[in-house]
């Protein structure tokens, strides 16, 4: 992110120092995800000057195994259906992924439920990914029969559901591309009484309408992190302004202040990096509410993290 940050210290009882005035050139914290439209995402050219292997995903390799395993790792982006004041949208987590079928372990996250409690997901749990095959521009999910359950849902819920599915599978395969749903080998047709999946469905047009406006990405919830903590995130913000606060355990305002996107009202990446002593915090990150309460609630996205010693 450009130097455009412009930060505010709280509770100099703590001692936090905020660094951010001005900021180097974008650059994830160690294990962190790269931000989309930054050097080493999928798409732009890495440190080495090679494209990453993917053109749209919004997803970076790691070098960790994941817990119990020998498997290499990826971050992905799994997207998760949430409240907000303009109705039922899609925020995000940075989930730990096998490198050998990312979008089936970014799937089964987006099945399994989000870590943010914040997040819902009506998937049952009982759901298994049978098959994900691309052709022509469509890539098909074939899931087990559990996917029909989770009835009792509003038309608002079951479209998001539906584009918390496309939105998951096309971080990989491209934001072209069309998404179809069978069940066990046939169209899913009429799902959980709501809407109807008998042809291949595209991501909303305007991710500003599918989308909350403010997302965490990392520290990913329950994370245990050294300090300075390093936050990122994206956010569709009027004059590219975010404004954020950490609190402590104890709900009270540690450190506060503004950062910047690198871009007005579309998504675009923001970087924080805030100095605290051991203990447990969450990070709220907002949208500028221009209306002066007048208008609708603005989104907020927070996560919750602890800084070791």
């Amino acid at each position: 992110m450009r130097s455009l940050i412009r930060s505010v210290a709280a509770a100099a009882t703590f001692g936090l120092v905020l660094t951010g005035c001005a900021v180097a050139p974008y650059a994830p914290a160690p294990g962190q995800p790269v931000a989309p439209g930054q050097p080493g995402a999928p798409g732009q050219p890495s440190e080495s000057g090679q494209p990453t292997p993917s053109s749209s995903a919004s997803t970076t390799p790691s070098t960790s195994a994941s817990p119990g395993s020998s498997e290499p790792v990826q971050d992905a982006y799994v997207y998760f259906p949430r409240a907000s004041s303009r109705g039922v949208r899609l925020g995000r987590e940075v989930r730990p992924v096998e490198q050998d079928d990312p979008l089936v372990g970014a799937l089964e996250a987006m099945i399994a439920g989000p870590l943010d409690p914040d997040y819902t997901t009506r998937w049952d749990a009982d759901t298994t990914v049978n098959e994900v095959t691309t052709s022509g521009g469509v890539t098909t999910v074939d899931l087990s029969a559990d996917a029909r359950d989770g009835g009792g849902m509003s038309v608002q819920q079951a479209a998001a559901q539906a584009d918390q599915l496309v939105w998951t599978v096309t971080e990989f395969v491209g934001a072209e591309t069309k998404v179809m749903l069978t069940i066990d080998g046939t169209p899913a047709g009429r799902l959980w009484g709501a809407v109807t999946w008998d042809e291949p469905r595209a991501r909303d047009i305007d991710p500003l309408g599918a989308r909350v406006l403010v997302s965490v990405d990392t520290p990913t919830e329950g994370a245990r992190v050294s300090s300075p903590v390093v936050i990122t995130g994206d956010a569709a913000a009027h004059e590219a302004n975010v404004p954020w606060r950490v609190l402590d355990a104890a709900g009270a305002v540690v450190a506060d202040g503004f950062t910047a996107t690198d871009a007005p009202i579309e998504f675009a990446p923001y970087r924080i990096e805030v100095t605290l002593p051991p203990g447990e915090y969450t990070i709220e990150v907002r949208e500028d509410d221009i209306s002066d309460g007048e208008g609708f609630r603005p989104d907020i996205d927070t996560r919750r993290f602890v800084v070791e010693g």
